[in-house]
């Protein structure tokens, strides 16, 4: 009995051995740096580089920026501290001293995002530069030139509150820093604040808040940040512009939304029918032909053709190829007596729209500047990471431990609640996206994080 039960344990502990050897080994590389130098990270560019999201700047979304989760990998393979400009906890503050935007459930259950408190957080009104010096200088609002303007300190005070003082540029600060690795991703608000306005401002070029940035500035601006930035020898990635129609806050509200019974189809009919002066004619090619069902939405068309060039009649139904912006107020969608009824009885007016004529321009300049962006990049040789092929793959779904990541508002995971900006699950994924892309370019090693382990959307 006894040489049985000893026979026994041989054999388990035998069995045991067989089966642990069998087991795979991974081999884990530790962290290097390869052909870059991390020890001097610096991250330039505007409101995706800050952290700013749910359309504020507020401290968790700064925590959870890319920068700052690309420099917490970059710190196992010799990079040094990286220090971002952070906001006290709070609601944050947007362009308009306004607070982050949460989820909200409203008197039907459904959810939509609202303010998280009446005003904003006081992050403005005291330079903290005195914290620094600062390796995150992402500016919310920033386009190609104002990095490189001497008084952009006064007239935005995302960057008044962490500047050096009023005449050294973000670049020049930038450079103090001596960066031996540095990221460049700026370009998208040089377009962006005109497709967000309904292309009120030049398309042509200009310097205005809602204009395109003419062609030649951009170039040179770029040139002048891509050659400063590498003067003392220093590697990095420079990324590029993203097509911005192809965001929620360009799809959140569908073109054909409008759904209509047969009766109030034919209510509206009649009411176009009653408006139009009979002496205008074909005055039929102005009643739009509503139906029962999903509709397109009746917005103002200024460049529409029409007897007379009246402008009363500049006006038609939303085709596939516009888009309806995400800052229309909802409340003005109410059709009448609840509201004007914008989109059905009223146009809706044209600075909350953009027309499939304006979302080729947009088209058109993202091209041409990602082209300049590719060629400067190139003479320097620094790599570009294609932002667009990232935002084409997102729509398709990437998949991360057992879950997916979609640009879908709200429950995609990508977005943030503005619809333009990321979570922070979100800059997760980008984080790992440019770390592939570093050890790929660098010969580097750097250990990616666990998407998983970061929010997107966060539901009350």
């Amino acid at each position: 009995m006894k040489s049985s039960t000893t026979f026994s344990a041989v054999l388990i502990t035998g069995l045991a051995l067989i089966v642990s050897s069998c087991e795979p080994v991974f081999d884990v590389p530790e962290p290097q740096s390869g052909d870059a130098d991390f020890s001097r990270y610096v991250a330039l560019g505007n409101s995706l580089t800050a952290g700013f999201a749910d359309n504020a700047l507020y401290r968790d979304g700064q925590l959870a920026s890319f920068p700052n989760q690309l420099a917490t990998q970059m710190q196992e393979a010799g990079g040094g501290s990286f220090i971002q400009p952070l906001v006290e906890d709070g609601v944050g503050a947007g362009q308009n001293q306004n607070p982050r935007l949460i989820l909200q459930q409203g008197p039907d259950g459904s959810l939509a995002p609202g303010p998280a408190a009446d005003e904003g957080q006081d992050i403005f009104s005291e330079n903290i530069f005195g914290e620094g010096p600062f390796n995150n200088l992402g500016v919310p609002g920033a386009k190609t030139f104002h990095l490189l303007m001497d008084d952009y300190a006064d007239l935005n005070p995302f960057y008044g509150r962490f500047a050096q003082d009023s005449e050294t540029t973000l670049l020049e600060q930038a450079l103090e820093l001596d960066p031996t690795f540095f990221t460049l991703w700026i370009g998208s608000n040089d377009i962006l604040g005109w497709a967000t306005s309904g292309g009120t401002g030049d398309a042509d070029g200009g310097t205005g808040e809602n204009d395109i940035t003419l062609e030649s500035v951009f170039e040179e601006s770029i040139e002048t940040l891509i050659a400063q930035l590498t003067a003392n020898g220093a590697k990095g990635v420079v990324m590029n512009i993203p097509e911005v129609s192809v965001i929620p806050f360009f799809k959140v509200i569908p073109w054909d939304a409008l759904e209509l019974t047969e009766e109030q189809a034919q209510m509206l009919i009649d009411g176009y029918d009653d408006q139009i002066p009979g002496f205008v004619p074909d005055r039929e090619d102005y009643i739009p032909d509503f139906q029962e069902g999903s509709n397109g939405f009746i917005i103002r068309d200024p460049d529409r053709e029409v007897f007379l060039n009246q402008d009363a009649l500049k006006f038609r139904m939303a085709t596939e190829n516009d888009r309806i912006l995400f800052t229309v107020p909802q409340d003005s969608l109410q059709p009448p007596p609840d509201g004007p009824g914008w989109g059905t009885a009223v146009p809706i007016p044209d600075e909350y729209t953009l027309r499939e004529p304006q979302l080729e321009t947009v088209k058109e300049k993202v091209e041409e500047f990602n082209a300049i962006i590719e060629s400067v990049a190139a003479d320097h040789d620094i790599p570009v990471f294609d932002i667009p092929s990232l935002l084409e793959r997102v729509n398709s779904g990437i998949q991360f431990d057992g879950a997916e990541l979609t640009s879908e508002f709200v429950t995609g995971g990508l977005y943030s609640l503005d619809g333009v900006h990321l979570t922070d699950r979100g800059n997760a994924q980008l984080t790992n996206e440019l770390i592939e892309f570093i050890n790929a370019e660098y010969g580097a090693s750097l250990s990616p994080v666990n998407v998983g382990d970061y929010k997107g959307v966060r539901f009350p």
